[in-house]
């Protein structure tokens, strides 16, 4: 006879989907996976890089209220969020309508930043009018 070890399903440890998305509404969002993989929980701001040639951003964690942070807002019992991020599109000439979408994401130490999460922008071929 089999001898079973079951253990009970837990929803609070699901992590599920743990990429970053861009919105059309010019916003990033965080998935809860992300969310609660990264303890996004223990930061209020994110700071945001952008790689011009390698068309990346780069996103980085912290509570330091500096200039161009922008405020992580929490989004209900999930424990996502999402970041406004209307300024920094338009000034390195993002369309979110084009780069929408969800994104896998490495993270890396950058000399003279630090440690960021980087997703690698794709523009949206369903999106372009030919």
């Amino acid at each position: 006879m089999k001898k079973y070890n079951f253990h009970k399903f837990n929803r609070e440890n699901i992590l599920g989907d743990t990429r970053i998305s861009l919105t059309r509404a010019s916003a990033l969002r965080f998935s809860s996976g992300f969310y609660k993989a990264n303890s996004l929980s223990e930061y209020k701001y994110v700071a945001l890089f952008f790689d011009k040639e390698n068309e990346a951003i780069g996103i980085q964690l912290t509570n330091k209220p500096e200039k161009g942070a922008f405020k992580i807002t929490t989004e209900g019992k999930n424990g996502a969020g999402s970041v406004s991020i209307v300024s920094f599109l338009k000034v390195n000439k993002i369309d979110p309508k084009l780069y929408h979408g969800r994104y896998d994401w490495h993270k890396e130490t950058i000399e003279g930043i630090g440690e960021i999460f980087i997703i690698d922008l794709v523009i949206n071929l369903d999106e372009i009018p030919f």
